[in-house]
This record gives structure tokens, sequence and C-alpha cells, in this order.
């Protein structure tokens, strides 16, 4: 992204002490940014903002089960395996629920 589009995006993140939620455009349960004509998910930007690209082979959970948070330490790139296997223990966003650790960098599984 370029400095018109970081300042773009930033426009559209509410942070609270939990989660940094995208106010900005929706589309399929995920927040969407334009950049450059091509419509990209929040929070993937968010995460290669930080972390760098994302394996194509990888996609990110959001391990605190909010899909519409953009905070780079509530994403980590998994396989769709586990990303599914995850996806079915969680019931609703509760951030004293959390599964891992979210101070460190995210880990890549296979």
């Amino acid at each position: 992204m370029d400095e018109k589009d970081t300042e773009r995006f930033w426009n559209y993140v509410d942070k609270t002490p939990d989660c940094w939620f995208w106010v900005g455009p929706k589309g399929g349960g995920y927040g969407r940014l334009s950049i450059k004509g091509k419509g990209m998910l929040a929070h993937r930007l968010s995460y290669e903002e930080v972390y760098g690209p994302i394996p194509s082979h990888l996609q990110l959970d959001h391990l605190c089960g909010n899909t519409y948070c953009v905070k780079p330490n509530h994403l980590e790139a998994v396989t769709q395996k586990v990303n599914n296997q995850r996806r079915r223990r969680k019931t609703s966003y509760d951030p004293d629920r959390l599964r891992v650790d979210l101070n460190v960098a995210p880990y890549y599984e296979e």
C-alpha cells in the first residue's frame, strides 16, 4: 500500500483494547478496501503490513473469532484444514476466551 492507501486504511479502523474493528466497507463477512482498483480483504492487508506476504497455501485465522478484526496479532496464517477445525470450535467473539498467546508472532502450520 502506498501512503495514501495506508491513510485511507487507518481511517476505517476503530482500535479498542481488544480488537481493531474494521468500520469501512464490508462484504462476505470481512472488511474490504479497494487498492489500485483491486478489492482487497482488510485483515490480509493489515497482516501483510506487519508480517509480510501470506504464503499462497495458507489463509488467515482470526484468533479472536471476529472476522472484522484487523489487529495483526489476532491473525495467524494457517492451512485451510487448521482454519476449518478452529472455525468449528468458535461460537462467538469473546476476547476472554482466546486460544493462543496474542503477544507472539504467528507461526505456520502445515
